[in-house]
């Protein structure tokens, strides 16, 4: 694991896009591999946008493979969910208004 971490380190001062991809493909696919689940997802999700963003679709499609592997859903992005209307509660209250 620290080989593909310094590996990481290389290619982001190379600036080779394409390289660190991989190297971060190669890291998700390991911490899977060791049972790592949520830094495996982080890993292979920047592989992925990175492949998407160089157009290279075979990659892309080896990085969506190996997150389907992991299974499960994804961490929700956003804090909390939109309020849902309740029958029971009534109308929602109103801020008074000022004159």
């Amino acid at each position: 694991m620290a080989e593909l971490d310094r590996a990481l380190v290389v290619h982001d001062q190379l600036s080779w896009p394409f390289e660190r991809a991989r190297a971060m493909l190669a890291s998700g696919v390991v911490r899977r591999r060791g049972k790592q689940k949520r830094s495996a997802r982080q890993a292979l999700v920047q592989a992925l946008a990175l492949f998407d963003e160089l157009g290279a679709r075979l990659w892309s499609a080896k990085a969506t493979a190996e997150l389907a592997r992991i299974g499960g859903r994804p961490p929700r992005t956003s804090g909390l969910t939109p309020a849902r209307p309740r029958p029971w509660m009534g109308p929602a209250p109103q801020p008074a208004a000022c004159a």
